[in-house]
């Protein structure tokens, strides 16, 4: 149940018109491959206008996704962590710039090495 209300938000991130969000530089979507257990993007998001990551681990065993967003000075500003049921394998996160600026979107995950990233 978890796996389908997430994948649907998923598709609903993903349809949204491009001008209706952040990142300044344009949506980032695509399957990835983990070499040390940690993804790290960094993008510039717009002042004001909802942003949104989401990310899923590629397989069937449960793991402890943790996805965490940090503004410039290195602040957590938004976080989800997963609780290490097959539902973990699933985490997202929405929140609002203040003000245009840089943020980093870490995606953490111990036991996966195929993951799918999507920030809008």
């Amino acid at each position: 149940m978890h796996r389908i209300l997430a994948l649907g938000l998923f598709g609903i991130m993903l349809l949204t018109p491009l001008s209706a969000g952040s990142p300044i530089d344009g949506s980032f979507s695509k399957p990835l491959d983990l070499t040390d257990e940690v993804f790290s993007l960094t993008k510039t998001f717009r002042g004001g206008e909802r942003a949104a990551a989401l990310a899923f681990a590629i397989r069937d065993a449960p793991g402890n996704m943790q996805l965490n967003v940090f503004n410039a000075a290195n602040e957590l500003v938004a976080e989800d962590k997963a609780d290490g049921s097959l539902a973990g394998n699933i985490v997202g996160v929405v929140w609002y710039p203040p003000d245009d600026g840089e943020y980093r979107v870490e995606v953490r995950h111990p036991a996966a090495r195929k993951i799918y990233v999507a920030i809008k």
